[in-house]
């Protein structure tokens, strides 16, 4: 039952890519650690929400690690170098200035077409803050 659902998710690949560009890894990585912690998903229908959520937390995990082994602005030349598009890397600045709950957001509503009731399923928080954190990030 756990493959099936885990394949049938072609939008974790989106979200990983967001995150960090390379999707594969970071899939991997959550793909593993949510079948250590299958038995922990009491409702079947919240898959994505908890799937997601543990992908966030795998990108985000990496993207300190990254932090740490290159402190120096290393990192985000070599990221730039495999960008194309010059608009992508300008949002992609501005989408890390951002704290991390609005960068979910804005990344789960804009790049990944999530509604606000799937978002706030993810981080288990009330629609009405998900709707209150948009506009906060917008305007930064």
């Amino acid at each position: 039952m756990f493959e099936n659902r885990l394949r049938s998710v072609g939008r974790l690949y989106g979200i990983g890519f967001s995150y960090l560009h390379h999707e594969a890894d970071a899939l991997q990585e959550a793909s593993c650690k949510a079948w250590i912690k299958r038995r922990s998903l009491k409702d079947e229908s919240a898959f994505l929400p908890w799937m997601t959520r543990i992908l966030i937390n795998c990108c985000m995990d990496e993207l300190r690690r990254r932090k740490r082994i290159f402190p120096s602005d290393r990192a985000g030349e070599d990221r730039a170098a495999e960008m194309v598009s010059s608009n992508r890397i300008d949002l992609d600045r501005m989408l890390a200035k951002l704290p991390a709950k609005h960068r979910h957001v804005v990344i789960l509503k804009y790049e990944q077409d999530l509604t606000l009731v799937e978002i706030a399923r993810i981080p288990n928080e009330p629609e009405g803050t998900i709707k209150s954190w948009l506009p906060k990030a917008l305007k930064r």
